[in-house]
């Protein structure tokens, strides 16, 4: 439905910008709200996480990540220095807000998100935003460096030994994939993963835990949906990249910028969807109806 919307709705370049643009505020909203609420500590224990509006620190820091990718493209796109200015600001907030959520995965998007726009923002103006956030970035992080070098630094070990939570993401992972080897070709059924978790979970996680979602969208997919519906779920991911990717070709300035924006906040998505349920995220869904969207412009403008 969300697909389906977008297409039908979002008929104008100007009304993507005002998609984006509205995300952007509740996002700011969101950090504004919560950033006087958090502190780095020496370790993650000692340090407050903040979670904005969202629910939660690491859906918080990847939305911060997607509106500063839609910040990024906006201020590319205005004229005027004070609302360049404001935009800026806005970016450095959301770093902050960033930080203080202390996720792992969020700090991961961040480098991810500068990668992705070095390769795919090819006019000079928009790299230039990316060295801009890269700066700001810099200057946010030299708030806290001692303490977030530190907890940095237990990043990869956490990973390596399965300590701290990611060790009971590794649980769930691996009660989901128990769930798909049962039932290999249709999955235990859509939503039903924490209805089997206690089933094929109660070794692997703590009871208080046995409500919890997958916290991998593939794995959930697959769990739920098996090999079938994972293959549908992965060809529709691959078939929004390549269109995306072709919108982005077009001569059209606009909507090739708007194309490569949206397709590097659809890369995002997936990349954090690796450790959140995130196949039933509304971005997600936006985002896929965001190129057909654009195919439709570009007809009518054509």
């Amino acid at each position: 439905m969300l697909v389906w919307l977008t297409y039908k709705l979002l008929d104008t370049p100007q009304k993507i910008k005002v998609v984006m643009g509205a995300f952007v505020i509740a996002a700011l909203v969101s950090a504004i709200y919560s950033i006087p609420r958090g502190f780095v500590g020496e370790t993650i224990s000692e340090s407050v996480r903040i979670a904005g509006l969202a629910g939660g620190a690491n859906t918080a820091a990847r939305y911060f990540i997607v509106a500063i990718a839609f910040i990024s493209y906006l201020r590319s796109e205005n004229k005027y220095f004070l609302m360049r200015l404001l935009l800026l600001i806005a970016i450095g907030i959301l770093l902050y807000g960033t930080i203080l959520t202390l996720s792992r995965t969020g700090l991961l998007l961040l480098a991810g998100l500068i990668s992705m726009s070095f390769v795919f923002q090819r006019a000079n103006k928009n790299r230039l935003q990316v060295i801009i956030i890269i700066v700001v970035a810099i200057a946010v992080i030299w708030t806290y460096a001692e303490n977030l070098l530190g907890i940095l630094s237990t990043i990869l070990p956490s990973v390596v030994e399965g300590s701290d939570t990611v060790g009971l993401r590794y649980g769930l992972w691996q009660a989901g994939l128990r769930m798909w080897a049962d039932h290999p070709i249709l999955g235990v059924g859509m939503g039903r993963y924490v209805e089997n978790l206690a089933t094929y979970g109660w070794d692997l996680i703590p009871p208080h835990r046995l409500q919890l979602t997958a916290h991998n969208m593939y794995i959930a997919v697959l769990a739920e949906t098996g090999l079938v519906g994972l293959g549908i779920f992965l060809a529709a991911l691959i078939q929004n990249i390549a269109d995306l990717r072709h919108s982005g070709a077009n001569e059209e300035k606009t909507l090739s910028s708007l194309s490569h924006t949206w397709l590097i906040v659809f890369l995002l998505l997936l990349l954090g969807g690796v450790t959140k349920t995130d196949q039933i995220d509304k971005l997600l869904w936006i985002s896929i109806g965001i190129p057909l969207a654009i195919r439709q412009i570009g007809t009518k403008t054509a």
